[in-house]
């Protein structure tokens, strides 16, 4: 399934493996790193989907134009096994 873009990410959302759209480019980057610079900046060392990195400074202003991306539709399988077997045998 596809991945979704939700409106408007804070800076504080801005950690180490959230994926981000409006930082580089039209595509999504995944935050490698971020460092505050005082209350309203961030920098952030970023990975795009093609292994390039790059560093950017993001002010509260830039707010508006960030969107965290989730993954949409993706299974997990990490129930428990007990619970599984129990339905599965009745």
């Amino acid at each position: 399934m596809g991945e979704m873009a939700a409106a408007g990410a804070r800076l504080e959302q801005l950690v180490p493996g959230a994926r981000v759209l409006g930082i580089a480019g039209d595509g999504p980057v995944e935050i490698a790193r971020a460092r505050w610079a005082g209350g309203n900046a961030i920098r952030v060392t970023y990975r795009d989907d093609h292994g390039g990195t790059g560093e950017r400074m993001l002010l509260r202003r830039d707010e508006s134009r960030l969107r965290l991306v989730t993954d949409q539709g993706t299974h997990t399988f990490d129930g428990a096994p007990d619970a599984w077997l129990l339905a599965a045998e009745a």
